[in-house]
């Protein structure tokens, strides 16, 4: 199991990076959009419709990374009402449901991907091919069911050893490790 959080870890960690080097190129051109348009008169031709763009690319790169670091709202109060063998069951069906929906979305993604190749769709302003951004929401729903898989077999593992859930996160920050803290 620990190879396989390795790889999810891996996974999370890239597509963070890749989702940040996105955000922090678009805020260099939005700056330096609002630059040339206030100073010299001339605004770069696409701008908004690049970053529109952009920002799509880096939330669906970001998808997993927040599923893997169990970004979103929980229930706790309730789920936390259960032993810990019905509450990995719980998570576990919860999971793989979660998957499935995701597989679901991608599914149809992937035929409009198909439909926009084919009928040639183009953006706007720059005239680039949309298949193209609807392939990379399809990508970060991948990636997002793949979280829910990985997290879905840890907790099915959880549910045989009467274990609590618990993924041992690599730090963000290049800090210590949640174990490395608690055994100080």
């Amino acid at each position: 199991m620990n190879k396989l959080n390795k790889i999810a870890e891996k996974i999370s960690l890239s597509a963070g990076l890749i989702s940040g080097i996105i955000m922090t190129l678009m805020m260099i051109l939005i700056v330096m959009n609002v630059i040339l348009r206030r100073f010299f008169n001339a605004p770069i031709f696409g701008s908004t419709e690049i970053v529109r763009y952009c920002m799509m690319i880096s939330a669906a790169l970001a998808l997993f990374n927040n599923e893997w670091h169990d970004g979103n709202p929980q229930m706790t109060f309730i789920i936390e009402r259960f032993k810990p063998k019905a509450r990995a069951a719980i998570n576990s069906a919860c999971c793989f449901v979660g998957a499935a929906g995701m597989l679901y979305v991608t599914y149809y993604m992937i035929l409009q991907i198909a439909y926009k190749n084919k009928a040639n769709v183009l953006t706007e302003d720059l005239k680039l091919p949309v298949w193209f951004f609807v392939m990379m929401l399809a990508i970060g729903t991948i990636l997002m069911t793949i979280c829910f898989i990985v997290k879905g077999v840890v907790h099915a593992k959880c549910i045989r050893n009467g274990e609590q859930y618990h993924i041992e996160h690599a730090p963000i920050d290049g800090g210590q490790k949640e174990s490395e803290v608690q055994e100080q």
